[in-house]
This record gives structure tokens, sequence and C-alpha cells, in this order.
């Protein structure tokens, strides 16, 4: 926040008066000459969006102690939106300004990672739950085009979008999709974003279980998304009277059959059912639509005509 650190020099330089901010999660910032230890201080609150601190001053500058507060308030207001714009221009295909990365956003001028939430009608009460929980981490976040994004430099980041697509699920009970990347440089971020995006729009046409998506984890589904309309017609038309027979049941157990790797053990286990009762649904879907899928080949072809029946639901 080097502009940030300037102005403090620039406001005493103009007022004179000394003083101290101490905000939540960063170091007391003091104007250059603050040896005010051993004197009476008054103090204020300040808070700026999710960012909270306090103002000290000797007691002798209590009647202008408003005024600093009016002063830096204002010119923290500038930075945060800044940040914020400086992002949203690059999204929108404005350029960069580096200027702005350098003062104010230095953390993001090394790789950093992109946490893309999708929470129908809940983007603001998500947006202020990221920033309550993320104030002390190098972050920044903002809602873009219904989206909410997270930027930052973040460790174990499958840790981080677990621990929001629960914190979402528990304070606002409401369903998510998360997609999440790593960005190595600002220049990079405008396509990690609609790449992450589009993961988001693709778990949503095809009613995808999972909620949270690594920008390669659905590069399958992204094939098929490319598949000539034609040819979906046709194995939409192929599967749709068979697939139609299966209950909700039968369809939890395709998902996650396909989610285990085509693995009968693995996926009773997930399914909480014994084995038999798996083969026995296998053999089931088998009679409804004429494939087997625990043969690979027959699965791959069932696997696509599957997510295409899914979009059209």
């Amino acid at each position: 926040m080097c502009s940030f650190h300037n102005f403090i020099s620039e406001l005493y330089l103009n007022t004179q008066i000394p003083f101290y901010i101490q905000l939540e999660g960063e170091e007391e910032v003091k104007s250059p000459i603050a040896a005010i230890y051993g004197e009476e201080l008054v103090k204020t609150n300040i808070e700026i969006g999710d960012k909270k601190g306090i103002i000290k001053t000797p007691k002798k500058y209590e009647n202008c102690i408003s005024l600093l507060k009016y002063c830096i308030e204002n010119k923290l207001k500038e930075i945060y939106l800044r940040k914020e714009e400086a992002i949203i221009n690059i999204l929108d295909g404005k350029g960069i300004n580096l200027s702005i990365f350098k003062n104010n956003l230095s953390f993001l001028l090394n790789p950093f990672y992109i946490i893309i939430i999708y929470a129908k009608d809940m983007e603001q009460e998500v947006l202020e739950l990221l920033k309550e929980g993320y104030n002390e981490y190098e972050t920044v976040s903002l809602i873009y085009n219904n989206y909410i994004i997270l930027v930052g430099n973040l460790d174990d980041i499958e840790e981080h979008v677990v621990s929001i697509k629960d914190s979402i699920s528990s304070n606002l009970f409401s369903k998510c999709y998360i997609a999440y990347g790593k960005v190595e440089g600002i220049t990079d971020l405008w396509e990690a974003f609609f790449k992450n995006m589009s993961n988001i729009e693709l778990a949503i046409k095809y009613n995808l279980e999972e909620q949270i998506y690594e920008e390669k984890s659905l590069l399958f589904e992204s094939i098929i998304d490319n598949i000539d309309e034609s040819v979906k017609a046709m194995l939409y038309k192929k599967f749709d009277n068979g697939l139609l027979k299966l209950d909700n049941d039968m369809t939890k157990t395709i998902e996650v059959f396909f989610q285990c790797g085509l693995n009968i053990s693995d996926a009773s286990k997930q399914l909480y059912v014994h084995r038999n009762t798996l083969i026995y649904r296998l053999d089931k879907i088998q009679k409804f639509t004429g494939y087997d899928i625990r043969n690979f080949n027959e699965a791959v072809i069932f696997k696509i005509a599957f997510f295409i029946w899914r979009s059209q639901q």
C-alpha cells in the first residue's frame, strides 16, 4: 500500500498532527513524527467495507480527530475501489494499469490463485462472507457478472475451496458451484477467469453433482458440449426412452459409478449398498438402455449420451 503510506506522510505535513492508524490484520501505520508515547491519547474507530481500525492522536488534538477520520477513510475507500476496478478492467478487456498493481496489488504480480463462485441470488451475502473470512489474507474479492471472485496468494488451495463451500452451505444454506485455478501472472487473469467460469456453466448445464472444479477437471464435459447439435439430437433420441425409466437412485448410481472409474467395489461403498445390489442396478440400466456401463467402450458412449440427455431435462 505504497500510495497509502505516501498519503499518510502528506496528511501529516499538511496538518502537523501526529497520529497512529491500526487496521485489522495489518501492521500499525504512523505519521512521520508520531512520538506520542506517554501522552494521553484519544481514539476513534474507522470502518471501510469489511476493514475496521482505530485512529489514535494526542488529546490536545481531540478537536481534529474527526477531520483525520474523514480524510483517512476517504483515502482507504479510494484504494480499495481502485483495487477492484483494476481487476474488473482486466476482465472487461480494458488493459492492465501496472501502477495500481505495483502500489496496491503487488502480491498479484507473482503467481496467485483465482477462485470463482456461483451462488444464485446470493452474491452479496457470499461476498461479505469472503471479506470477513479473508480479512487477514492478501486477497481481493468482488462481484463480476453474477460471479463472486477471490484472487490472492493462498497455500493449500484445495482446503480453501472446500472451506468456502462448507461455509456457504452452513451459514447461508445455499448450494454453490466453485471453480479454481492457478494464475501465473496478472496478464493471464482474463483467460483464467473465463476458463473457470466455463466449468461452472458446464456444471450447471449438465446438472453435475460435484460442486468444486479444478481448472482441468471438466475437459470431458467440454468435449461433449462441443459435439455437433445433430449428433446430440440423435443420441438424445436413442437414449431418451430408456433413461426416462430410471428413478433417482438409478441416476445416482450412474453418476457415482462413473466417478469411481467403473469400479464396482468403490462405487458400492460410496453408495452405501451391497455389491450385489449395485450389480442388480447395473443390469437394470443395461436392460433399459441396451448399454452395459461395466464395459469401457459402451460406458464411453453411454456417458456422452447421458450428459446430453441430462442437459435437456
